[in-house]
């Protein structure tokens, strides 16, 4: 140090060395790509990032689609949103399309970003993909008298098509879970499937909300209030001069 700023010293010129160069990152394919292999083909390799984590499962996704690399045991450094490198054989179970056997690197590159979607617009084609869908209405929390780790939660929208949140991560509160039948929340989480039944599979507690103040971030697509509640006025799409004008909300 001199004075306040900091420097760095050596004593012998060995510890000055040129840096290691970097690994180069193994050739990819698609996730659109090992989804179109058939069952049985080995040796695919994908980059995504991760959109769920469940025991041995990441789910990923891409630009082009979800997949599941189903690994040979639970990792213990990967993050919801961190980008993966997965290898594995091209398998599908209970019709979750896999990488089954499937070894991973850490990597970077990609940024996870739920589509906002409804209900009725998920497809098979969401499969392991995040997404989010606002206004869900909680129909049923199941947690088989407490003898579930996790509930499965029954979801409907406006429309009245339901979905499950199965397995689902969520929050306890005095020993009640934190979401009940009749509450409206919102849902961030990947499209899990089991057989032909598409469901939603979270990874984090704050993946569940209810609408009202955000403190997360705004995605594109997302339908917001901006409201000041101490005059109970929310800011209205139509002007006044160069101002938009206010509405009365309660």
């Amino acid at each position: 140090v001199y004075n306040t700023t900091l420097q760095l010293r050596n004593t012998v010129a060995g510890e000055i060395q040129p840096a290691a160069p970097a690994e180069p990152e193994p050739d990819t394919i698609s996730i659109a790509q090992a989804l179109a292999a058939e069952d049985g083909a080995e040796g695919l390799t994908v980059k995504g990032v991760v959109t769920l984590i469940d025991g041995k499962n990441l789910y990923l996704q891409d630009e082009t689609g979800g997949i599941c690399a189903y690994l040979s045991s639970s990792p213990s450094d990967v993050a919801l949103g961190d980008t993966v490198i997965a290898t594995g054989k091209r398998a599908t179970y209970n019709g979750l399309p896999e990488l089954s056997g499937a070894s991973f690197e850490k990597s970077s590159g990609l940024t996870l970003t739920p589509a906002v979607k409804t209900i009725g617009e998920l497809t098979e084609a969401d499969i392991c993909t995040y997404v989010t869908i606002q206004n869900l209405t909680v129909t049923e929390v199941f947690d088989n008298n407490g003898q579930y780790p996790s509930p499965n939660i029954t979801l409907q929208d406006a429309d009245g098509k339901t979905i499950q949140l199965y397995k689902a991560v969520v929050d306890k509160q005095d020993g009640a879970w934190a979401v009940a039948a009749g509450d409206i929340i919102n849902v961030t989480a990947a499209v899990g499937v089991y057989n032909t039944t598409l469901q939603l599979r979270n990874t984090v507690a704050g993946e569940i909300t209810k609408p009202g103040a955000s403190t997360g971030p705004i995605y594109d697509g997302e339908q917001v209030v901006i409201y000041n509640p101490a005059y109970g006025k929310a800011l209205s799409a139509e002007y006044s001069g160069f101002y938009n004008k206010s509405t009365a909300v309660t």
